[in-house]
């Protein structure tokens, strides 16, 4: 409620009558306009949201399944007509339903593909060769491009990660090692610390240096990536 104020002021002649009108806050007006505004992205929402389990379509309010489309049912916990909501609502090649979007898709678990595509991407309810680098297992792609969800060529030893025996890249490939830092140097004679540059395997030697000296002063060699002892005849 406005509030009225009358001073007065005295100037050598006469009284002069100033009224002053103050205004309480417009708290109410703009929380009135914040309410609204939430009010109409809420309504976006649920539009969007119902366009998305439609598959974009407009959607369509219903009771029972005898108004919606042919191949759409009615849900009636939103009161919209869907695609699906359960797998006896899908067939084809999309037999699975998600029930998050109410769409027929191809998948929802690895359970649901095979072959050449034995991984479900459950973003886009498709089988796929690869989700992650895991499901890539050969030497020669062992890295799991995720825009196309094929599996490629290794470019760096973390590609390799998912193969144990074979932890480094060499020029797309997965291999045993591509230094001695890829080769253990454990095992009785110094184990398999030395890496082969040519066949890029892990062995004991690539020449005689590498092996470890024993007593009685044999002659050492390397063999086959073997340390060989021979003693002399004396």
């Amino acid at each position: 409620m406005s509030q009225t104020s009358i001073y007065r002021e005295q100037t050598p002649y006469q009284y002069h009558q100033r009224v002053v009108t103050t205004h309480p806050p417009r708290t109410g007006l703009i929380i009135g306009i914040i309410i609204a505004v939430v009010i109409v992205i809420i309504i976006i929402i649920v539009v969007i949201i119902l366009l998305v389990n439609n598959n974009g379509k407009a959607a369509t309010a219903c009771t029972s399944t005898a108004q919606c489309a042919s191949g759409q049912v009615c849900n009636l916990g939103t009161g919209f007509c869907v695609t699906c909501l359960s797998n006896a609502n899908c067939a084809g090649t999309t037999p699975y339903c998600n029930t998050t979007n109410n769409t027929c898709v191809s998948c929802l678990a690895d359970s649901n593909c095979t072959g050449t595509t034995p991984h479900c991407n459950t973003s886009t309810g498709t089988c796929v060769a690869c989700a992650t680098n895991a499901d890539c297992t050969t030497v020669t792609a062992s890295r799991c491009n995720t825009s196309t969800n094929t599996c490629m060529a290794c470019s760096t030893n973390s590609d390799c990660s998912n193969l144990p025996a074979t932890p480094a890249c060499n020029g797309g490939t997965c291999v045993a090692c591509t230094s001695a830092a890829n080769c253990s140097t454990s095992g009785p004679t110094g184990g398999q610390g030395q890496c082969n540059l040519t066949t890029h395997v892990c062995q004991e030697c690539n020449a005689p240096g590498d092996c470890p000296t024993i007593s009685g002063n044999p002659i050492i060699s390397c063999t086959g990536g073997l340390c060989v002892y021979t003693i002399p005849v004396t």
